[in-house]
């Protein structure tokens, strides 16, 4: 099992092939204040997902890497920023450069539309990894069904541990709910989302992803759960600050 950062989404917050530098300086959190979950209106689904050129989000990343019973720990901080926006039909084409400090280390492709959040491909280099067709992260319209949530099914080919791979999952929403963050409290929408996974060479593995989306913020946390009969890699994403217009 490849131990590279698995970020965004399936490989990806991936965001993957991200470089193992720490930054330095010390984080202070600020304060929690405290807020209440506040419901977005049908339609006003892209609002998850501020696209606009030069929005900006850092996040501080811990991960864990267990491979014949070795584990191996990471704190670092990252970073995303808009490059551009195009138009598309119903809704827009985003890409976002993700930075450790003034580094770029890839180059990705989202696409946010009426009917959801995706992740298209992500460049490292000369190497472009993209996922096909495009992979489902958050399914639009909101279906909130506390008592039988309802299941999105995608499946495709994208980057996972086992390198490219193919993915079967389903998602379901939660939501609105109070997330905690390194950079405060946020309103937001959990999306979870299980996949079985099978690798080039017929490996076999699990992956659970969870994303919770603020309205007009973007993404605030980020969990992951890589396992495989070889090891497991756990990552988990937090804001620090963000701008956004």
């Amino acid at each position: 099992m490849k131990t590279s950062t698995i970020l965004f989404i399936a490989c990806a917050i991936p965001i993957f092939g991200c470089g193992s530098g720490s930054s330095s300086g010390a984080y202070t959190p600020k304060p929690i204040k405290s807020v209440s979950p506040v419901a977005i209106n049908p339609g006003e689904e892209a609002s998850l997902f501020p696209a606009t050129v030069d929005n900006m989000w850092q996040y501080q990343l811990t991960s864990s890497t267990v491979v014949g019973g070795k584990a191996v720990n990471q704190d670092t901080k990252y970073g995303f920023k808009i490059k551009s926006v195009t138009p598309i039909d119903g809704g827009n084409e985003v890409t976002l450069e993700l930075l450790n400090e003034d580094v770029v280390l890839s180059t990705q492709v989202w696409r946010v539309t009426t009917t959801g959040i995706y992740q298209l491909s992500v460049q490292s280099g000369a190497t472009k990894q993209s996922f096909v067709p495009a992979q489902l992260v958050a399914p639009f319209p909101l279906k909130i069904d506390a008592d039988n949530p309802v299941k999105v099914p995608w499946k495709g080919t994208g980057t996972t541990g086992f390198g490219q791979s193919t993915i079967d999952s389903v998602t379901t929403t939660q939501g609105p709910v109070v997330v905690d963050t390194k950079a405060g409290q946020y309103s937001a929408y959990r999306f979870n989302t299980e996949s079985k996974v099978t690798g080039p060479k017929g490996e076999q593995g699990t992956q659970i992803t969870t994303s919770f989306f603020s309205p007009k913020v973007g993404l605030v946390k980020f969990m992951q759960t890589f396992k495989a009969e070889n090891g497991a890699r756990t990552e988990k994403l937090e804001l620090l600050q963000v701008t956004v217009k």
